[in-house]
């Protein structure tokens, strides 16, 4: 049974610009058969408004092609409730707090991301949160 995951936009973009270090752990996680995607409003509104204003083509496909199947959440008073709980308990800025909250009410096991572990989304205790960060997978949770 597929494990299901949250993409981080972040971590969308690293795969799409491509940028060094991080393209291809984005990309594995992205590629990996057994990851189920969760989306969420929220996240199509962080990733699709400058590529569409823009004309971007090869994005729009891109990103086409990485939420074609995905198990979308919508936006619920449940979910901005949770994420305001979130942003208050933890500090989140508030697109991450929403994101999360999509995951968790979307059934992710965990929350993918290429921001490093310093930041205050990995203080999140209801998802597991994963960083794609080479010099950190040491430190991951298991």
């Amino acid at each position: 049974m597929p494990r299901r995951v949250f993409l981080d936009a972040c971590l969308v973009l690293r795969a799409w610009k491509g940028e060094l270090e991080l393209a291809k752990p984005a990309m594995a996680v992205i590629d990996d058969d057994e990851n189920e995607i969760v989306s969420s409003e929220y996240l199509r509104l962080e990733l699709l408004p400058k590529p569409t204003a823009y004309k971007n083509d090869a994005e729009l496909g891109f990103l086409a092609a990485v939420f074609d199947g995905a198990l979308e959440v919508q936006s619920t008073d449940a979910v901005r409730s949770h994420a305001m709980e979130l942003a208050c308990r933890h500090g989140l800025g508030a697109l991450d707090a929403l994101l999360i909250a999509s995951a968790i009410a979307g059934g992710a096991e965990e929350f993918v991301t290429a921001e490093k572990r310093d930041k205050p989304m990995f203080k999140v205790t209801e998802i597991r949160i994963r960083s794609i960060h080479a010099d950190e997978a040491e430190q991951q949770p298991t």
